[in-house]
């Protein structure tokens, strides 16, 4: 499952400085269809590799992948969900 972090992350640098603000933002507002959240406070200050490691860790693997596409495609970053994302081949 390691190969899914790393997707997470290469994923996440696409996004600019802006644009991985407003992942976060969309990330500590809730993502519908999925009940728990991470807390504002650890997300507050967190780098890419701490978002990916939150986002893991609150909704495993499988979970997180399918919170980053559908934060992805509110933010109209479609080309970048389905580049980097639905190679996992994990159903959505």
């Amino acid at each position: 499952m390691a190969v899914i972090p790393e997707l997470l992350l290469a994923t996440l640098n696409e996004l600019g400085k802006a644009e991985l603000k407003t992942f976060i933002w969309y990330l500590r507002q809730g993502v519908e269809g999925f009940p728990q959240r991470i807390p504002v406070s650890q997300l507050e200050y967190a780098d890419r590799e701490e978002t990916i490691d939150l986002m893991v860790g609150t909704y495993q693997p499988e979970e997180a992948v399918k919170i980053t596409l559908e934060i992805l495609r509110k933010m109209n970053q479609n080309q970048l969900a389905e580049t980097n994302l639905l190679i996992t081949g994990i159903p959505l």
